[in-house]
């Protein structure tokens, strides 16, 4: 009798957590802001069906982001750091992300190896592409973003050393170009100068600049433009949670931050239309003459496209999606401004070769 109960009992614990999922969570959802594996297609190669069969069955075990909440919960009131391959938890409730096989944080260190010849093969990319450009007559401006722990040092966990000694790639990057003739800014000198308690530059507990730190990027390429800078007024309010704290695995999470918006004069006569999947058009009826500006870039650069639809008749901002399906209709005295965030840098050539022109 003893045996029969200790079997009954067995089979319960393996299979009943899968029976009571079923219904507590027809859904199954992750809160490690990534795509779960799906049922894998047998290939004929039983080693790599195997291992993403494991992957499946690991990703798709009941009560997994339940069991991984309570533990980052755990790690992160204890010990005041989280076990996460994405997140990083700094001092006075910051987040950081460590980036895609941790380049942010690699960067962050100098640990990343960015070598000559890497900037060479990169700039060969670069002025092919610019020579284009400027056969139409396209003033080009690029911008490097720079990453949120390298502006709030301050906030990083103290086990992460910086090697001071090394220059920072994006600097050295940025240089590179600079002296082969490239109209390239970086962004980082003048988030620094314009850091102050009051107001933040990023967010808390997501990966991007906000609208106030953008702003100050956005100077950089109206100043470049030799245009009159625009000083809107700012409004700051409390929201909670942004990107960084969907990756954490904490179902719940509620961490306080600040989101600002711009107030411009002209924004009741600024009309958006969207084209397609990662490409909008905004059109700014306060201009009589059709100055364009397309915007090229990954997410940093929404917030500058807040800044800069301001300042033109049509600002097209275009998207990874929208580079990829659409030939920018270029003309002669159009301004084509491309933005990479540094952790993307390592691939920013290869993002400005992927730019099609649409032919006459």
């Amino acid at each position: 009798m003893k045996k029969k109960i200790l079997i009954i009992l067995f089979i319960s614990y393996l299979v009943l957590p899968t029976i009571i999922y079923a219904f507590y969570n027809k859904n199954i959802e992750t809160t490690e802001n990534r795509n779960l594996q799906e049922f894998p297609k047998y290939d004929n190669n039983l080693t790599k069906y195997m291992i993403l069969l494991e992957n499946y069955y690991n990703d798709h075990l009941p009560f997994r982001s339940e069991i991984i909440s309570i533990k980052n919960k755990i790690d992160k009131k204890l010990f005041n750091e989280l076990d996460s391959s994405q997140v990083i938890f700094g001092k006075n409730d910051w987040y950081f992300y460590k980036g895609e096989n941790d380049n942010a944080i690699k960067q962050y260190i100098r640990a990343d190896n960015f070598s000559e010849k890497q900037m060479a093969d990169d700039y060969e990319k670069i002025e092919n592409k610019l020579e284009e450009f400027n056969k139409l007559g396209v003033k080009v401006i690029i911008i490097i973003g720079t990453n949120k722990e390298e502006i709030y040092q301050e906030f990083m966990p103290d086990k992460y050393k910086i090697n001071n000694e090394k220059e920072i790639t994006a600097e050295k990057y940025v240089n590179y170009l600079i002296n082969k003739g490239v109209n390239v800014v970086y962004a980082k000198d003048i988030l620094i100068d314009n850091k102050n308690q009051d107001s933040l530059l990023y967010y808390k507990d997501d990966t991007h600049w906000n609208v106030y730190g953008s702003y100050f990027a956005s100077k950089l390429i109206l100043e470049n433009l030799n245009l009159k800078v625009i000083e809107p007024s700012f409004i700051k309010y409390v929201i909670y949670n942004g990107d960084i704290t969907k990756m954490t695995g904490i179902n719940g999470l509620k961490n306080e931050d600040y989101k600002y918006e711009a107030i411009y004069n002209d924004e009741s006569k600024i009309n958006k239309d969207k084209k397609g999947n990662g490409y909008i058009i905004y059109n700014n009826n306060n201009f009589s003459s059709n100055n364009r500006l397309f915007i090229v870039g990954d997410s940093f650069s929404d917030n500058l496209t807040y800044h800069l639809k301001h300042y033109f008749k049509e600002t097209h901002h275009i998207r990874k999606d929208g580079v990829l399906q659409n030939a920018l209709n270029l003309r002669e005295n159009d301004v084509l401004v491309i933005e990479s965030v540094e952790r993307y840098i390592n691939s920013f050539a290869n993002k400005i070769e992927s730019i099609k022109i649409q032919k006459d």
